[in-house]
């Protein structure tokens, strides 16, 4: 199996887990709420799973918090945890300006929404579409080649 085919796969099984896991949670509710009916009126029982469901949002963006707090002692790490060069850093963030075009930038600046959404449907198309990535690849090579 490719490995774009095994992306598909593994993509469509996450998807499908994370609608079965909100069902899940979904029914859940439900059940805590006709359990709750039986001890409390349906306007308090409807109230206390929404309680119950607002205070597990909580904690879950509690946990996550905890999870990703970083001390400012720490140095930042790559993925083979080398430490991140500084230097190399502003020196390419100084490359980035040089070649942006102001033009674009404030473009970026006055439509951030949009500019995203461009940039993420671009990304799509040209990470889905072969004969998308093969115009652009000729379209780039004459504009290169012709200068």
């Amino acid at each position: 199996m490719s490995l774009f085919s095994r992306i598909q796969v593994t993509t469509l099984a996450f998807a499908l887990a994370i609608i079965l896991g909100l069902f899940a949670i979904g029914f859940a509710g439900i059940a805590g709420y006709i359990a709750l009916q039986a001890y409390f009126d349906t306007p308090l029982a409807a109230l206390l799973t929404a309680i119950a469901y607002l205070l597990v949002a909580l904690i879950i963006l509690a946990v996550v918090k905890v999870l990703n707090r970083t001390s400012d002692k720490a140095p930042s790490r790559n993925r083979e945890g080398r430490e991140y060069n500084t230097q190399q850093t502003e020196e390419l963030t100084a490359l980035l300006e040089k070649f942006s075009d102001p033009v674009l930038v404030d473009v970026i600046k006055k439509h951030p929404g949009k500019s995203l959404a461009t940039t993420l449907a671009a990304g799509v198309l040209f990470g889905y579409s072969q004969e998308a990535r093969s115009v652009v690849k000729s379209a780039l090579k004459q504009y290169f080649d012709e200068s």
